[in-house]
């Protein structure tokens, strides 16, 4: 596939028993830095919690010697709608439950798709995520509200959460949240309170973790993902 003049490569995983006259939910996974798609198949261990749905993992971009998704230039959002004709010209695809999930780069570029592509995602999963993947909804309120868990370790030296945070509150303001919190399952995450309903925001701050994935991460994605 080609997207801004560049080849892409981007790897799918129907669901078993996949019926065409079905309409299933897709699962966007974006793969960290030194990873890749094919990685990205299985590293985040949502599709067995989550099997009835389409999973697309896709390669990203080589910058110095690793992939990632820098997202310069807009090619990498220019490739996710790419990949989303594709599917939809292929497979019976519910064009209402886009989802994205991805650590490190891959958090990032899921905080681009409920950010930047707010008009196709209704959910993400970002996990030690920040704006280093273009997210602008700091600066530009996304087209309609996108439901949100995140989480990211407060003693995360690699993409520290004071950069995740502003990203965070812009969903809070975005989704009509209050700043209030309750306490939410897994701890030790909490749920804003007061949100526009159907556009759950859930931060799960992890005290003292490093940038890494949680155990608790994919169980929780999944049920959050379900849910819509």
């Amino acid at each position: 596939m080609e997207a801004s003049g560049k080849k892409r490569t981007y790897y799918v995983q129907l669901p078993d028993g996949y019926d065409a006259k079905n309409p299933y939910p897709v699962v966007f996974q974006y793969h960290p830095l030194g990873g890749n798609g094919w990685q990205g198949l299985t590293m985040y261990q949502i599709r067995p919690k989550m099997p009835k749905a389409i999973y697309v993992s896709p390669d990203g971009l080589t910058s110095g010697q690793y992939q990632g998704f820098s997202n310069t230039n807009g090619e990498d959002e220019a490739m996710t709608r790419a990949i989303i004709a594709e599917l939809e010209a292929k497979y019976c695809v519910d064009k209402a439950r886009y989802f994205s999930t991805g650590f490190s780069f891959g958090g990032s570029m899921s905080y681009t798709a409920g950010c930047n592509m707010s008009d196709v995602f209704r959910a993400i999963g970002a996990m030690a995520g920040a704006p280093i993947s273009g997210a602008t909804c700091t600066t530009k309120t996304p087209k309609r509200p996108v439901a949100v868990w995140a989480t990211h370790g407060d003693a995360d030296t690699a993409l520290p959460i004071s950069m995740a945070q502003p990203i965070i509150e812009s969903f809070v303001k975005n989704n009509g949240c209050s700043s209030t919190t309750a306490p939410a399952d897994p701890s030790p995450c909490v749920a804003y309170q007061g949100c526009k309903e159907g556009y759950p925001v859930v931060w799960c701050v992890r005290p003292g973790d490093p940038h890494a994935i949680p155990s608790f991460a994919a169980a929780a994605i999944a049920k959050f993902f379900q849910q819509f």
